[in-house]
């Protein structure tokens, strides 16, 4: 058992992508608060590092990019001079398992849910299952295992001083004062099984704007912006871009001004919820009750397929069947439902069929 009153230096290894990150948030406020003395170091992918560059319980950032393999030993090389104390790795990989074993830490610790080589890496294994409990949770599960105390708590974002300030004028940029009522759309997804369907994104966003005073607002990064502009084309009524317009956190801050969210299961529905946004989560082969919003004022449409073979190398079904059996009609209904009477009561709200 780890001795907490010994452990001055962790570091805490998360190699995936900006929603994993995020959904780790609440682990690290966790260690901080049963190790106030200690300076946490936190390891993260190049491009994730935003979700936490503010976050008050890292001491310490550092974002390696796995495309340059000599950069990376470099670094890890340094860590590994810091002699850490523990070494708490949430990943659940390989590439991190190695690392983790290179530091040479006192204590190493991670997941190896898949009983693979890389359990040798460690010193003590975490018993959890990722496919049966929330990703806050399965987190959280590591704080518990190595004997800390566990509050849960919701994922937090922190934005910088003048995230806010870029937002307010990017959105006045558009034409959109600050009592419009705004309704984010993000249709990006890692992989295209994931991605609703681009024609019943249009027909949304039209009758949002349609039935009642509410401006909608297309986001994405630049590799989206395609996607966004065949929506848009499809659309009746005017709409709002600001694809590849902000970074990560003047994008979350765009989002602290949004009253909803609707978008597939990706890394930005996880900082709307961060942001206070209500989200409509439209899930397809991933699973909601692992990956869904985290809180109670959300909607979540998800339609149980067996979608597990459309991981590698597609969907035998054929392209988006899960995500084409929801339905535009229950969408626009969970939206009005959301917008007139936020639910706070439970997790989330789950719509299966």
């Amino acid at each position: 058992m780890i001795d907490p009153l010994t452990i001055k230096d962790v570091l805490i290894i998360k190699l995936r992508y900006l929603g994993d990150v995020l959904l780790m948030t609440p682990c690290l406020q966790a260690i901080k608060k049963n190790l106030p003395h200690a300076n946490v170091t936190v390891m993260v992918n190049k491009g994730t590092e935003s979700i936490l560059q503010n976050h008050p319980s890292v001491d310490h950032l550092v974002a390696i990019d796995r495309r340059y393999f000599i950069e990376s030993c470099r670094a890890v090389m340094c860590l590994r001079k810091s002699r850490y104390d523990l070494v708490l790795d949430l990943t659940d990989g390989d590439r991190a398992a190695i690392i983790t074993w290179l530091m040479n830490a006192r204590y190493r610790v991670g997941y190896n849910a898949e009983h693979r080589w890389r359990g040798r890496c460690y010193d003590q294994i975490i018993d959890a299952d990722p496919d049966k409990m929330h990703s806050v949770d399965y987190h959280l599960h590591a704080v518990k295992e190595i004997g800390l105390n566990v509050m849960v708590q919701a994922p937090t974002l922190f934005l910088g001083p003048n995230d806010e300030e870029y937002a307010n004028e990017l959105l006045l940029n558009h034409g959109i004062n600050r009592e419009e009522q705004l309704v984010m759309v993000h249709p990006g997804s890692r992989w295209e099984a994931k991605s609703w369907l681009l024609n019943r994104f249009a027909a949304v966003a039209d009758t949002v704007q349609s039935s009642r005073s509410t401006r909608i607002v297309f986001a994405g990064s630049e590799k989206e912006r395609t996607r966004v502009q065949s929506i848009q084309e499809k659309m009746l009524t005017t709409s709002v871009s600001i694809v590849g317009q902000t970074t990560v956190l003047q994008l979350a801050a765009v989002m602290k001004r949004c009253a909803l969210f609707i978008g597939n299961d990706n890394g930005p529905m996880h900082m709307a919820v961060a942001m206070g946004c209500s989200v409509v989560a439209l899930f397809g082969p991933t699973n909601p009750k692992v990956w869904g919003p985290w809180g109670a004022r959300h909607r979540v449409f998800f339609k149980n397929f067996d979608c597990r073979s459309c991981f590698v190398p597609g969907c035998r079904l054929g392209s988006q069947s899960c995500m084409a059996q929801i339905s535009v009609d229950e969408v626009v209904d969970a939206i009005n439902d959301l917008l007139m009477t936020k639910n706070e009561k439970g997790q989330f709200t789950a719509c299966e069929s």
